[in-house]
């Protein structure tokens, strides 16, 4: 499913250099489409694929909740616009 991510950052360049490190080290059931930062760093949207918006939050907070105030939730697939066609991730954790 895709989730949406939307990140209000207290410490852009912490946020943004742990973002970078984080995205080459994702879980299996985890995958980033695109990344799409304000331009003071101070904001952020995202969009995410993996098994639920729940899990997406909980990676987040793990990994930057002391630098950024996370929201996610899941996108209505089929009346959503431009969406990135996703193949089902079940088979990733194997």
């Amino acid at each position: 499913m895709l989730v949406i991510a939307y990140h209000d950052v207290s410490d852009p360049k912490a946020f943004w250099g742990a973002a970078k490190e984080l995205t080459a080290k994702l879980p299996a059931t985890l995958k980033i489409h695109s990344v799409f930062p304000s331009k003071d760093l101070k904001m952020g949207t995202c969009v995410w694929e993996g098994p639920s918006a729940s899990a997406v939050q909980k990676f987040l907070d793990d990994n930057t909740g002391n630098l950024a105030k996370n929201t996610t939730y899941e996108v209505d697939e089929a009346n959503a616009m431009g969406a990135p066609k996703i193949a089902s991730m079940a088979g990733a954790a194997n």
